[in-house]
């Protein structure tokens, strides 16, 4: 069985076992986000070493976890940054990220749980995932957190949480 070592998705390249730190103290929505990074990476970890069997059993609300979360942050989060211009690079990065990983995960649900290749996809998925909390945690967030404000951010998690529960339940 191959390991994917999903935990890196919170380190510095430069420092191993490093969770990732930003100048900017996260709160509200942001604060939640880098939380529901953390479970996910403990999830694809678990997904990476579970028998085939298990993954059949488990893959399908870790996929509903990813593009739920996914899905509610450019509906509520994001989308609160269309129209500054200081947003503009963010907006458009997240847009393409979030599409890249949203395609992976559908290549992945295409391979069997039995074969070696739903590793290396999964891999993939654990890759992109993996840039994609580095960008929000150390770039995207802080840079949001401070063009919306910390009120701004305390509401957003209201919306988020309830944009997500609606999202979920339209994912298979």
């Amino acid at each position: 069985m191959q390991h994917i070592n999903a935990n890196s998705v919170h380190r510095h390249a430069g420092q191993p076992g490093a969770p990732l730190r930003s100048a900017v103290k996260l709160s509200g929505v942001f604060e939640l986000l880098v939380n529901e990074h953390r479970t996910a990476s403990e999830l694809l970890q678990r997904a990476a070493t579970e028998s085939a069997e298990a993954r059949r059993a488990s893959w399908p609300a870790l996929r509903r976890q990813l593009l739920s979360h996914e899905r509610a942050e450019t509906l509520e989060v994001y989308a609160a940054l269309e129209g500054q211009e200081a947003a503009r690079d963010i907006l458009a990065q997240h847009a393409a990220q979030a599409g890249e990983l949203e395609s992976v995960i559908g290549e992945l649900d295409g391979v069997d749980y039995d074969s070696d290749e739903w590793y290396d996809k999964l891999r993939d998925v654990v890759a992109l995932l993996e840039d994609h909390v580095r960008d929000e945690e150390t770039e995207f967030f802080p840079r949001a957190q401070e063009l919306l404000g910390e009120a701004a951010s305390l509401e957003l998690r209201e919306r988020f949480v309830s944009a997500q529960r609606e999202v979920v339940h339209t994912l298979l």
